[in-house]
């Protein structure tokens, strides 16, 4: 007599090799992506890179009346991305420097070094970024690094007439940005402590995504690709064709030198060129402009591309995934600066 409970029936042997067939290829898909999340995390394209890097505005800042949002007084922290790793520490007046009293010196000049992430030194060492390079170039001159980034113009020039202007500079350098226009009139917020666009929002879908787009290559790589498709950009762009936009960065550009002159110092505006593709500086939609804005208004300008272009033969100056200077580019533009600075005679 035979006993059918130890035999299988064809129906049963079908749905076991079906079992078998779906672990393994679910097995195998598995395998693939964690091979291919390895292979993004090591060798991630700009765009992943830029998905997933905590930028650091989003926590060493506060909010601001004047200025939307900035530096936090007294920070201490670290900036780390997975092409640099730099010690973030904040003044106790809100300024990535060393403790800079309201008083001038009674000998040498101060100058007031007013930008965005640039100016902030994005990337690298606080005694690397332009500002302190400037200062141990020009003999007897402070300079003080009055960078937040993310800031824009206008936001230098509310910063400026507030608060900058304390210092009694005899000089401020203003580093434009070529995206400056176009975040002018950006509105931002705090969630959970952390400096967001207004326009994001706050609940679990928006939560969950950020999570996943921070700690995942794929899903950084999945979300840049499809977010085109399913909306509209939120967030500020280079432009360079908004003619609103660019009016409105004139009017504070003239705004600021008319504060400037009433104040009894120079201002003078550098001009910050975008990375090319090879890495190299190349000037942008507003260069031609803001030049002409600059020589109409009689403010001194300075092209930075031309030294950085130069610089970039023996070093590079901009990294390789990050749009922001190195060391090398950032000393560049410093020994560029401290000559426009002598060549103009900006202080007298």
């Amino acid at each position: 007599m035979t006993n059918n409970s130890n035999q299988l029936t064809p129906r049963t042997t079908r749905l076991s090799r079906r079992r078998a067939r779906f672990y393994s290829s679910a097995g195998a898909t598995l395998v693939a992506l964690l091979v291919t999340e390895i292979v993004l995390r090591v060798f991630p394209t700009a765009g992943i890179y830029f998905q997933m890097r905590r930028v650091v505005q989003q926590y060493c800042t506060r909010p601001n009346v004047q200025t939307q949002y900035s530096n936090r007084e007294d920070f201490t922290g670290n900036f780390a991305t997975s092409e640099f790793n730099t010690a973030i520490r904040i003044n106790h007046q809100g300024l990535r420097d060393r403790e800079r009293p309201y008083e001038r010196p009674d000998q040498g000049k101060r100058v007031l070094v007013l930008g965005d992430s640039f100016v902030f030194g994005w990337g690298v060492e606080s005694d690397q970024a332009v500002s302190a390079q400037l200062e141990r170039q020009l003999s007897s001159v402070e300079a003080i690094n009055a960078g937040c980034s993310g800031w824009s113009t206008r936001q230098e020039w509310d910063f400026l007439r507030v608060e900058g202007i304390r210092y009694r500079p005899d000089l401020v350098l203003l580093f434009f940005c070529e995206n400056d226009p176009a975040e002018n009139d950006v509105k931002y917020q705090f969630l959970d402590g952390s400096l967001r666009l207004q326009a994001d929002t706050d609940g679990i879908k928006a939560r969950l995504r950020r999570l996943l787009v921070k700690n995942s290559a794929l899903c950084a790589l999945a979300y840049g690709a499809i977010s085109p498709l399913l909306s509209r950009p939120t967030g500020p762009k280079v432009a360079g064709k908004d003619n609103s936009q660019w009016q409105s960065e004139a009017e504070l550009l003239r705004a600021m030198g008319e504060f400037c002159q009433a104040a009894r110092t120079q201002l003078a505006i550098v001009y910050i060129p975008l990375k090319g593709p090879d890495r190299r500086p190349q000037p942008g939609p507003y260069f031609a402009r803001l030049s002409a804005v600059c020589a109409r208004l009689k403010i001194p300008f300075l092209d930075l591309a031309p030294a950085l272009l130069q610089s970039s033969s023996t070093a590079p100056v901009y990294y390789r995934l990050d749009d922001h200077w190195t060391a090398a580019g950032h000393r560049a533009a410093a020994e560029a600066t401290v000559a426009f600075i002598r060549s103009q005679s900006l202080l007298r």
